[in-house]
């Protein structure tokens, strides 16, 4: 029985966990697109201001929402989730720049393409986002 409930918050967490991420993704998505359309920013300079726009939004929501249990210090534990997100926003941009060419083709502007080039990459990072920070930035809740 007590095993049921651990696996049940655990699979709590990972449903709250997608729908904050999902939320970082559409002001992070939605902060890109405006960026790049309204103000002609590279999209290397809009992802970076777009992504930390997510980053903000989502360690919030995640520490008062996904994991309202943890004790740690909020401070350390922001410098750990951003330290995590820093990563991921390496490895965002990386992708984000390689793969917008491929879809240039396919669409009728580069907004676009930036856009599905993004949300390829989101699948990538939101793995790597739970991951390391459930066992590391959040580790002081169980199991």
């Amino acid at each position: 029985m007590k095993n049921n409930l651990i696996q049940n918050a655990e699979l709590r967490r990972i449903f709250r966990f997608t729908i904050v991420g999902l939320s970082g993704t559409v002001i992070d998505i939605a902060l890109l697109a405006f960026l790049k359309q309204s103000f002609g920013l590279a999209t290397l300079f809009a992802n970076v201001i777009s992504y930390s726009a997510g980053i903000v939004n989502n360690f919030y929501w995640n520490r008062r929402w996904t994991f309202p249990e943890t004790k740690h210090n909020i401070w350390k534990q922001f410098a750990q989730y951003a330290s995590i997100n820093l990563t991921g926003l390496a490895i965002d941009t990386i992708l984000v720049v390689a793969i917008e060419p491929l879809f240039i083709p396919f669409v009728p502007n580069a907004t676009q393409s930036t856009i599905l080039a993004k949300i390829v990459s989101t699948g990538v990072i939101a793995v790597w986002n739970f991951v390391i920070n459930r066992f590391w930035t959040f580790n002081d809740v169980d199991s």
